[in-house]
């Protein structure tokens, strides 16, 4: 017997498989081991939200957690940032930005309709809604480091467009908006109180 492409057994699955095969290449190593971590978070918790789905069961627990060693929130900025480099961040962060948004856009919809009982095998109404809502959630996380992704770009855009490039400058610049990127990626896929990932 065939899936229906439309159920939870094969879309939400679909949604953490695109969002493994996100990878950034940051200008610093920790903003790209971090990304990485908050994706793996966020893929398990799509995983588990699936999981649930399925069972009806919005207590169902699913898979262990792995325990998560989180990067450390320092890096240390490059010494400069070519022309060059900026591009190939920007374009970089851009890509990785979209991805990161198609998922959470995908997970708010299945999340809708998780929520209304037309999606999943929830028992009651209520089951319903604390499902849906947890979809709702893990989509949050996936638009916030979606969009903190974005900035780095936007920052390297900016730079590669100043009339005197200077490198100094822009490994500065990247270096607070990654940053910034790093603080978002450790805070996302985390459950929410009272809220089974």
């Amino acid at each position: 017997m065939r899936s229906n492409p439309s159920t939870p057994e094969t879309r939400i699955p679909a949604c953490s498989i695109r969002l493994l095969g996100v990878q950034l290449d940051a200008a610093e190593a920790a903003t790209s081991e971090a990304v990485a971590y908050a994706i793996e978070r966020l893929a398990d918790a799509l995983v588990t939200w699936h999981d649930a789905i399925v069972s009806g069961e919005p207590d169902h627990a699913g898979r262990a957690q792995r325990p998560d060693p989180g990067p450390s929130l320092s890096g240390s900025p490059p010494r400069e940032l070519d022309l060059g480099a900026l591009e190939q961040i920007a374009v970089a962060t851009q890509v990785s930005a979209r991805e990161v948004d198609w998922v959470a856009r995908d997970v708010a919809r299945h999340a809708d309709a998780v929520a209304d009982g037309s999606l999943g095998g929830a028992r009651t109404v209520s089951d319903a809604e604390r499902l849906g809502a947890r979809g709702a959630d893990i989509a949050q996380d996936l638009h916030a480091l979606a969009a903190a992704v974005a900035q780095v770009g936007v920052a390297a855009t900016a730079e590669r467009r100043q009339p005197v490039p200077d490198a100094h400058r822009a490994a500065r610049v990247i270096g607070r908006a990654e940053q910034a990127l790093r603080r978002t990626a450790d805070g996302v896929g985390h459950p929410r109180r009272n809220t089974i990932y």
